[in-house]
C-alpha cells in the first residue's frame, strides 16, 4: 500500500539527492517541485531587531515595495503594474545598469 504523502518529507528527500522530482511524475496528486521549493526556501528569518545602514538602502526600498504590494494583495486593491526599462534592468552584479553608466560618466 502506498504511504501518506508527508510534503515536508518527500522535498527533504528530493533535497538530499536521495531520489529525483522525476520520480514522483507518475503520481499526479502530489505536486512535488512546490514542496521542494517551498521547504528548500527553510524558515523564515525574524528580521524585526536587524539594523540595516545605508549600504542596505536598497534590501529597504525592496522590503517595502513587498510590504505594500502584500498589504494591497490583501486588501483586495490592485497591485501595481511594473515595467522595466533598459536603464533600470539589473545586472548581474546586483546593481542598475544607469548606475554603471553614471559612474562611468563621473570618472
Amino acid at each position: 500500500a502506498d504511504e501518506t504523502y508527508d510534503p515536508a518529507k518527500m522535498a527533504q528527500v528530493v533535497l538530499a539527492g536521495k531520489m529525483h522530482i522525476s520520480d514522483f511524475f507518475d503520481k499526479a496528486d502530489q505536486l512535488i517541485e512546490d514542496d521542494v521549493a517551498q521547504i528548500g526556501q527553510g524558515l523564515i528569518a525574524d528580521r524585526s531587531s536587524e539594523r540595516l545602514g545605508r549600504s542596505d538602502a536598497n534590501v529597504i526600498m525592496i522590503r517595502k515595495l513587498w510590504e505594500q504590494e502584500l498589504r494591497a494583495l490583501t486588501e483586495d486593491r490592485p497591485l501595481r503594474e511594473w515595467r522595466f526599462s533598459e536603464e533600470t534592468m539589473p545586472r548581474d552584479d546586483g546593481g542598475l545598469r544607469r548606475n554603471q553608466e553614471a559612474a562611468g560618466a563621473a570618472r
